[in-house]
């Protein structure tokens, strides 16, 4: 059956506004990025949905509270963003020289350096979670079959800039990249679920 995915990434931290890394680190939004997120839910960019899913990192929780707060969400773990090692904290224009770091933006970020998480592995995780996903929006469809078979279930996903990559890019890991979102944006896309 058919499913719209709405994918929305987390309004913005203080690292993300200072160009740094975050991944693991539990940081919540900054004052800016509620302001935005406020204007962008005023703005109409969010459409209503049936089920509502986050990451379990108080900067995806609280723009889900922002945008849908009539809404109770379902925490999918392994839809935390990737842990980013030493690089965590970091700033992209501090770290032009560094070896570690241009080794890993040469290799597409597929090497591996202290504390950093395979992307693979990374993404074999957050696939695991939109399996989890996918397995609670059939439970709902299937409570819903009353007369209503053809009806399109509409989810949001509030996430990690990651993890809307990892899911759009599942059937074309090398398309990764190419699925990057600003902070508080949506992409939409239909799955067959």
């Amino acid at each position: 059956m058919n499913t719209e995915l709405i994918l929305i990434r987390h309004g913005k931290t203080k690292w993300n506004e200072e160009e740094r890394y975050i991944g693991q680190t539990d940081m919540p939004l900054s004052d800016n990025g509620v302001r935005e997120v406020r204007a962008m839910t005023r703005e109409g960019a969010y459409p209503e949905v049936d089920l509502l899913f986050t990451s379990p990192m108080i900067r995806c929780i609280q723009t889900a509270e922002i945008i849908y707060p009539h809404m109770k969400p379902v925490i999918i773990d392994e839809y935390r963003e990737i842990d980013f090692g030493v690089l965590e904290g970091r700033r992209y224009s501090e770290m032009q020289d560094d070896p570690v770091f241009r080794a890993w933006v040469e290799s597409g970020g597929k090497t591996e350096f202290p504390g950093y998480e395979d992307r693979d592995a990374y993404m074999d995780r957050v696939l695991k979670g939109y399996e989890k996903m996918c397995a609670y929006i059939d439970e709902y469809r299937h409570i819903l079959r009353t007369g209503q078979t053809d009806r399109v279930i509409k989810a949001a996903v509030v996430c990690h800039g990651g993890t809307i990559m990892s899911i759009m890019a599942r059937d074309d890991r090398d398309s990764y990249y190419s699925h990057m979102t600003g902070n508080g944006k949506a992409v939409r896309c239909s799955v067959d679920i």
